[in-house]
């Protein structure tokens, strides 16, 4: 299959169209299509396979192929080389990063400390309460995980809210007007608008929720 076609995000389904609704392990990232949250791979988790098929590996890991692809980085290239899929990678296992360090088994690492990111702060309650309107480092606290922002997940603080883990909200039907706007008032009572922000105290150290941080969505360069 040389290309594939996706429908626009509003009419494919989704299992779960809120990413604060997944109960995952670790982050959360985008489907084949980009378009429905899913949880990320973690370390040991099969990845990548013709347009990543096998799910995408979560922040600070790597999908490590099992063949490696003829345009794998050059750490790679005393491997044999396979082909790589179409719109994706070779199959493989989500690792840690580290694995990719240096060292005196891996010598051949020792230029790629070179490519390592610099990331902002970390994103916190603490230091957005500080710096209202700083960029920082989401990876820890992100909402869905952004492939084109890489392991530092950058986002702004004024995009950084306390969210119930799970609001329960209610279901409408589609055309039900009177429905979907008591859900939004219940959507907005769950989450921490950007004039109250931060909700609640964080000194008194009693939080109902979760910190989480939207990071933007990939810019199409195509």
């Amino acid at each position: 299959m040389d290309s594939m076609i996706c429908p626009t995000c509003d009419r494919l389904f989704c299992t779960v169209r809120k990413a604060s609704r997944l109960q995952c392990p670790g982050g959360k990232t985008t489907d084949i299509c980009g378009c429905c949250p899913v949880c990320a791979k973690q370390v040991g988790d099969p990845c990548g396979g013709e347009w990543n098929y096998l799910g995408k590996c979560d922040v600070g890991l790597y999908c490590k192929a099992s063949t490696v692809s003829i345009h794998a980085p050059i750490l790679f290239q005393d491997i044999k080389p396979v082909e790589v899929p179409k719109g994706g990678i070779a199959e493989g296992t989500c690792v840690q990063l580290q694995e990719m360090i240096p060292n005196d088994a891996n010598p051949h690492l020792k230029n790629t400390n070179s490519f390592k990111p610099k990331c902002q702060p970390k994103c916190s309650p603490e230091f957005c309460l500080k710096n209202p309107r700083s960029i920082c480092s989401a990876v820890d606290v992100v909402d869905m995980k952004r492939e084109c922002h890489g392991s530092c997940q950058h986002t702004s603080c004024q995009a950084c809210s306390w969210v119930d883990p799970e609001p329960d909200c209610g279901a409408c039907l589609p055309d039900d007007i009177h429905c979907i706007k008591r859900f939004a008032k219940c959507i907005k009572r769950s989450t921490c608008t950007r004039s109250k922000f931060p909700c609640k105290s964080i000194e008194d150290g009693d939080h109902v929720g979760k910190f989480q941080c939207m990071v933007p969505k990939c810019l199409d360069k195509s």
